[in-house]
């Protein structure tokens, strides 16, 4: 027995001693990575993926499924996108990573989520003008259509994507947005687009005759004919009931501060030719039209008008003479500063005509007596404009015939400080001018580094394309003074120069004194000119070697002597300006610049 039990001893100690041999052959491989799959997801907002799958890989190669609940599961983004159980979930357009962990290895999926495409509702249609009018015979503009949808966005449609209509087709058709004009009248045009419209009011008027003024009753809108600049870059410009509105809010320094105009008028014929228009304005005010030749050099024709509150017809007669060979004319309506009777207005204007004169106009006499306050004075020179003038007889009268209008009237006579007035004629009209003796006796400054400024005046730039500080202070001898840029292309001539004037000072300021002197300071310039408008000489240029005396530091003072320009009496601006090939220097300064009396 004890011998039995032995060997059962014995086989089970063989038995242990086999199964401790194979122990490495039954304990599992270690794991060694995980791999998710994809491992990149695009979605779109609100989608959801497949379970993503895991796969186990282990020390020994072999691979084996992990079930997704297995999986701890987590993203970087939960605002883009979620994910639970392997399924990720897309929120919100962008970018998130989404991490698998398994028995503390991890696996990645980079998750892009792009916006959910919707289709966008129509809500409504637009037609753009709303109303129109037009001539007989003539065609609109195409009418705008503009979509709108749910989602806030906007489309223009094309013009033949949309069904359009008129109410009454005698009156007037349309055709792709273009309306034509059939007969006097009115109709609605409808503009249909996917279920939805909107209508255009049409209204048809009578042919107006313009002449020679293309769109002279703004029938087609302001588009390729009529231009508006303003000094102030505020002034707008639109049609509103077929006439031209436009919106002064500032006058500027000059008539042309604001203008409104048309040019390239081809002109048939030399001759007189009628001006007729209509205006008015919200409060009364003037305006000047200049009629200039384009393709020659020729001086222009200024008209001026006042502008009453009611709508008004206006004429003139316009001589149309020593034209080119292909003659055409800029009309430029002055709506800036023009007179004491220039404000900021809305100014409304219409069925602008320039045609060959059939029949004089109305004219009536406009007499000028001028006196010094006891005598008459002759020789006077008087002048309407810029294109009428006439010397005073012996009885002090010089004598116009002209048309009713606004004209301002300036008599200039050497010794004596200029007159001017603006004068509405509708009438035989007599406009009496008493002349002071101008007697000066100390310098009058214009402008001064440390001295009063005696003549009130502007500083401008003549619209030369050069430009000013009036108040530089960086220069080590004088200081302010005015710092002038200079242009490469003054006023269009292809030469480079600069412009500075001082403007709008008393009719005749500069009468009874000497010289205008000012100091300068240039590295290139050899000449200088001074122009005086309305002298008997306007413009002269002197040598800075032979008119200037050398200050130091660069500087050089100018003494201009102005018995060389004539008559001063009705100047009210002077100029200092230079056209100098091959000009580099950038800006030239100037200061102290004043009227002389010689001691």
């Amino acid at each position: 027995m004890k011998a039995y039990r032995n060997a059962l001893y014995g086989m089970i100690l063989v038995l242990v001693l086999i199964l401790s041999g194979c122990s490495d052959n039954i304990l599992p491989a270690a794991l060694e990575s995980i791999a998710v799959t994809p491992a990149t997801l695009s979605l779109t907002a609100g989608d959801t993926s497949p379970a993503l799958a895991v796969e186990a890989t282990f020390a020994d190669t072999s691979t084996a499924d992990v079930a997704a609940t297995d999986v701890t599961w987590s993203t970087s983004a939960s605002a883009i996108a979620t994910v639970s159980k392997g399924v990720v979930t897309a929120v919100a357009p962008g970018s998130a990573t989404i991490t698998a962990t398994y028995q503390e290895k991890t696996a990645t999926v980079a998750v892009t989520v792009t916006a959910a495409d919707t289709q966008a509702t129509l809500e409504s249609i637009a037609a753009d003008p709303a109303t129109i009018t037009i001539e007989v015979g003539q065609d609109s503009a195409a009418i705008a259509v503009t979509a709108s949808y749910d989602d806030e966005t906007t489309e223009a449609l094309a013009a033949a994507d949309v069904t359009w209509s008129s109410s009454a087709e005698g009156t007037a058709t349309v055709a792709a947005g273009v309306v034509t004009g059939v007969a006097e009248g009115t109709a609605t045009i409808t503009a249909t687009y996917d279920g939805k419209t909107a209508t255009t009011a049409v209204t048809v008027v009578a042919a107006v005759d313009t002449g020679i003024i293309p769109n002279g009753s703004f029938t087609q809108g302001l588009t390729d004919s009529w231009e508006l600049w303003s000094e102030a870059g505020n002034t707008t410009a639109s049609v509103v009931d077929g006439e031209a509105e436009i919106i002064i809010p500032a006058t500027g320094n000059a008539w042309w501060g604001v203008q409104f105009w048309q040019e390239g008028i081809s002109v048939p014929e030399a001759g007189d030719y009628t001006l007729s228009f209509d205006a008015r304005a919200s409060v009364a005010r003037d305006m000047r039209i200049e009629i200039a030749p384009t393709e020659v050099a020729a001086s222009p024709t200024n008209l001026d008008f006042l502008l009453g509150t009611e709508m008004t017809t206006y004429e003139a007669t316009v001589n149309l003479s020593g034209l080119g060979a292909t003659p055409t004319l800029k009309l430029n309506i002055g709506l800036g500063n023009v007179s004491s009777n220039s404000q900021a207005a809305t100014v409304y204007l219409d069925n602008i005509s320039l045609k060959p004169q059939e029949s004089a106009l109305t004219t009536y006499s406009l007499s000028v007596t001028v006196d010094d306050g006891t005598d008459p004075i002759e020789g006077a020179t008087v002048k309407l404009n810029t294109n009428m003038e006439a010397t005073t007889d012996a009885s002090g009268v010089a004598t116009f015939t002209v048309e009713p209008r606004q004209y301002p009237v300036s008599v200039s006579m050497s010794g004596y400080v200029g007159f001017s007035s603006v004068t509405q004629v509708s009438a035989d009209t007599d406009v009496p001018a008493t002349l002071t003796v101008a007697a000066p006796t100390e310098d009058a400054y214009l402008y001064g580094t440390t001295e009063t400024v005696d003549v009130t005046n502007t500083l401008a730039h003549w619209d030369s394309g050069s430009a000013f500080n009036a108040s530089y202070a960086d220069d080590p001898t004088y200081n302010p003074v005015i710092e002038v840029t200079t242009s490469s292309n003054l006023w269009g001539s292809g030469t480079p120069g600069f412009a500075l004037a001082f403007t709008q000072y008393s009719t005749g300021a500069a009468v009874g004194y000497d010289n205008l002197k000012f100091k300068l300071k240039s590295t290139e310039l050899t000449d200088v000119a001074v122009k005086f408008p309305g002298a008997t000489t306007e413009e002269i240029s002197y040598a800075i070697a032979d008119y200037g005396v050398d200050l130091g530091n660069g500087w050089t003072e100018i003494t201009v002597p102005l018995s060389g320009y004539g008559d001063l009496g009705s100047n009210t601006e002077v100029g200092i300006l230079r056209f100098q090939a091959g000009l580099t220097e950038t800006a030239i300064y100037i200061t102290d610049v004043y009227f002389d009396v010689a001691q």
